[in-house]
């Protein structure tokens, strides 16, 4: 992961106007915040809204900030929501999971309890073997809603503030198709 961030980052040095290649470092950099990697999730925030700032119908820059926001705090829910419903706008036709699955969590994260089960019904017709969704969505038909804890956001770093997040091997490590 590193070794490609730090590639797309020498890439984009040299091609400043590539918004494609600004595309794939901010969804990097997004999946580099699933891996805890710091300070990936803030600069994947300004990559990203910067490429859909610039073009509104890029759809999988909308769905990778979107993807971003559902996991990034409960505060952040409502973008979410308005990102990935701005996605099935821009594609009606294609049946992405992922957005539904989203969806439908912004809506958790609301106490929108119909709206949830809703967008996690046509996630399950999608992917019906995910079954801690379907039991979320069991539960909330249910009537039992989780609760919902606020915690404070804490303002995530500009790119002014890192100018990177690969981290700085400690050592020289060789490549991984290298075994000798």
């Amino acid at each position: 992961m590193t070794d490609d961030l730090q590639r797309l980052e020498s890439y984009l040095q040299v091609n400043r106007e590539s918004q494609l290649a600004f595309e794939c470092y901010g969804d990097l950099l997004r999946m580099a915040h699933n891996l805890n990697i710091p300070n990936a999730a803030g600069i994947a925030d300004k990559v990203l809204s910067g490429v859909v700032a610039e073009n509104p119908n890029n759809y999988d820059a909308t769905v990778a900030l979107a993807s971003l926001y559902v996991t990034l705090h409960q505060d952040l829910a409502p973008k979410a929501e308005a990102l990935f419903n701005r996605a099935v706008e821009l594609k009606p036709d294609v049946g992405n999971a992922l957005i539904y699955q989203g969806l439908g969590l912004a809506c958790v994260y609301q106490g929108k309890w119909e709206q949830a089960l809703v967008h996690l019904g046509k996630y399950l017709d999608m992917v019906p073997t995910d079954k801690r969704i379907s039991d979320l969505q069991k539960n909330l038909s249910r009537g039992h809603y989780p609760t919902l804890i606020h915690t404070p956001l804490n303002p995530s770093p500009t790119i002014a503030e890192s100018k990177s997040v690969v981290p700085k091997l400690q050592k020289e490590d060789k490549p991984w198709w290298r075994l000798w």
